[in-house]
């Protein structure tokens, strides 16, 4: 990226600066739209371009999403996720207020952050809490999660949510909080990612040149 942008530079623009780019960029999001991603850092796998074909990203999180879900786990859930980005009924909620952490993932749950704010919210977890419960899902330490569980069904009650409701939440948390992934990194995957295929998308040329030198070395 360092050597694309001093061509950039020295060919367009010398004021050129990648990270001032537009996360929007409409030649960028159709690069990824139809997986024309080859040798863009995370996304260049022929498995990942074929998801990105099918779910068509209209967003900078849509790419966050999709980059932490292609890998073994939460893999297997890609499909739903392009069901509910495309479906034109509402993504249905278990809990209701859980849409609040939830829709921009399509009612899915992607980052260890959307468990925390979930166990606060659902059932007044306090920050400490919901730490040791992302900890202790992502470790499988059952001992501890055996002590979470029943505080986690006694709060949300206490909020008045359903026992049932909260136990299929507190499931899902538990199957997702194995490979649920801090958002904060995969952001700046993304990001990075998201600058390659930006050098691709609209300086193809310098980005070409580059990629074979590195290549051919």
């Amino acid at each position: 990226m360092r050597d694309i942008c001093a061509s950039v530079k020295a060919h367009y623009d010398k004021d050129f600066d990648i990270e001032k780019i537009s996360i929007d960029d409409e030649k960028t999001m159709e690069f990824f739209q139809t997986g024309q991603t080859d040798d863009v850092f995370q996304f260049s796998s022929k498995g990942m371009q074929k998801f990105l074909q099918k779910l068509h990203p209209t967003c900078f999180e849509d790419l966050v999403i999709l980059n932490c879900m292609y890998r073994p786990g939460p893999m297997e859930y890609i499909e739903t996720l392009v069901r509910q980005k495309h479906s034109k009924k509402a993504v249905k909620y278990i809990i209701p207020c859980s849409e609040k952490y939830l829709h921009n993932t399509y009612g899915i749950i992607v980052y260890q952050e959307q468990i925390m704010m979930l166990s606060r919210l659902i059932a007044n977890f306090d920050r400490s809490e919901s730490d040791l419960l992302r900890k202790a899902l992502g470790k499988r330490k059952m001992d501890v999660l055996s002590v979470l569980k029943p505080k986690f069904i006694e709060g949300g009650m206490k909020n008045g949510h359903k026992k049932n409701a909260l136990e299929k939440v507190w499931n899902e948390m538990e199957r997702k909080g194995l490979y649920a992934f801090n958002k904060s990194h995969a952001v700046c995957y993304t990001w990075l990612a998201y600058q390659m295929a930006y050098l691709k998308a609209n300086y193809p040329e310098e980005f070409k040149q580059v990629i074979e030198k590195y290549n051919s070395n």
